[in-house]
């Protein structure tokens, strides 16, 4: 079983999985994306749920889950969770932090104090772009 990272906003999403063996460079990512852009009024809620599933379904069994991202996505997720998980994945969040569009370094640095347990945060370049 993996922990997860997964940053989004209203257009895409980006999964990181990590597992106790992983270095930095090891870290599995996987990109998401809505498959419609630009949708508006009530249709938009049904592309938020395309992605969400798509998320869900990557994720799914993971020990431990955090959300990221510049907007509402990530708490339009969480709430996704508690409507339709709420007894699986909904418990495995450990926080949901808000961020820009950082880099996948930046990611596993502003994670590290919600996965200090892996080794890859030993890792001086990671340590470096946490005092950033």
């Amino acid at each position: 079983m993996s922990d997860y990272i997964v940053w989004l906003d209203s257009a895409k999403a980006h999964v990181f999985e990590l597992n106790a063996e992983s270095t930095a460079s090891e870290v599995k990512k996987t990109d998401l994306a809505h498959a419609m852009k630009n949708i508006k009024g009530s249709h938009e809620h049904h592309a938020n749920d395309v992605l969400f599933k798509q998320i869900t379904e990557k994720t799914l069994g993971c020990k431990k889950l955090l959300l990221m991202g510049p907007g509402l996505a990530k708490n339009q997720f969480q709430k996704y969770l508690d409507d339709h998980y709420t007894h699986t994945l909904a418990t495995k969040v450990v926080g949901v932090e808000t961020c820009d569009h950082p880099t996948d370094n930046q990611v596993l640095a502003i994670a590290r104090k919600f996965f200090v347990h892996y080794d890859l945060f030993n890792d001086p370049v990671l340590a470096s772009k946490s005092r950033e």
